[in-house]
């Protein structure tokens, strides 16, 4: 084996241990934020559903953080499925996710983040 492949293979060894920790991290402070500010909790698949949140406390109609939704109202079948897209990213990039996310603009329709999430299902486009 080259000193090359072991170089990259120990670069991404560290990417996931960073993500898994990432995604942990995230996960368990957006559950704290939810309870703090007095969420209503419930289980969507993998995803935690925080809901009756204040709007100033989460963006846009809801944040997914980690493997949590934060939102101030509930959220239908197709937009959880949107969410949970954002939660596998998450779960692939941890909390590099945060910087890749913005650098990915804030304009969902050109955020490729948002547009591997289907940003019909999102509610950011009506189905055609």
């Amino acid at each position: 084996m080259s000193l090359g492949l072991s170089i990259g293979r120990a670069a991404r060894d560290a990417v996931r241990v960073q993500a898994g920790a990432g995604f942990a991290v995230a996960t368990a402070g957006a559950k704290l934020w939810g309870r703090m500010l007095g969420g209503s909790f419930r289980k969507h698949g993998e995803l935690t559903v925080v809901s009756d949140l204040p709007k100033w406390a989460f963006g846009r109609g809801g944040t997914c953080v980690g493997g949590v939704v934060l939102s101030n109202r509930s959220l239908d079948d197709t937009v959880l499925e949107h969410e949970d897209v954002h939660r596998q990213q998450w779960r692939r990039y941890g909390l590099l996710f945060i910087p890749m996310y913005f650098a990915a603009g804030i304009d969902p329709l050109q955020n490729r983040f948002e547009i591997e999430a289907d940003l019909v299902k999102g509610g950011y486009v009506k189905a055609r």
